[in-house]
């Protein structure tokens, strides 16, 4: 947990008991022995970091997305992977600059629900930072 931000991140595929930093260095250790965590990889492997969130946006009715507008930087392509309570599934794959930007992904008009989940996620271990998430809805009439 970074206690300047309060922000949480969740490894997996670690075998490791716990981490450190030490004079500066970060450190994992385990059953195995110590690792030096350092570089932008996983031993030649890409490294997976995903975003993931549900929402109603506030609102008890189903709504259809329009865009969305991402505040971000990023070094390499994102994926945004958006799934409503209804089962639609939408993939939509941008290139961003790296420098903090405003993206706007345009999003398809069908389907519609009250639960829409947001994945963005990095494409060949980017390096990636996500400051706002904006969603333009339309709000429909009946609750689901």
């Amino acid at each position: 947990m970074s206690l300047r931000r309060l922000a949480v991140s969740q490894y997996g595929n670690f075998n490791f008991d716990g981490l450190v930093e030490m004079n500066g260095v970060p450190l994992a250790f385990g059953k195995d022995g110590i690792y030096v965590l350092e570089g932008d990889d996983d031993d030649g492997q890409p490294i997976r970091a995903l975003l993931e969130f549900m929402t109603d946006m506030g609102s008890e009715r189903q709504k259809r997305l329009r865009s969305c507008y991402l505040g971000c930087e990023a070094d390499g392509d994102l994926r945004l992977v958006l799934r409503n309570d209804e089962g639609n599934v939408r993939e939509y794959v941008f290139t961003h600059k790296p420098m903090q930007h405003s993206a706007r992904v345009a999003v398809g008009r069908s389907g519609r629900g009250r639960y829409w989940t947001f994945a963005i996620e990095n494409i060949d271990g980017c390096y990636f930072c996500i400051d706002t998430v904006d969603a333009v809805v339309t709000v429909m009439r009946r609750k689901p």
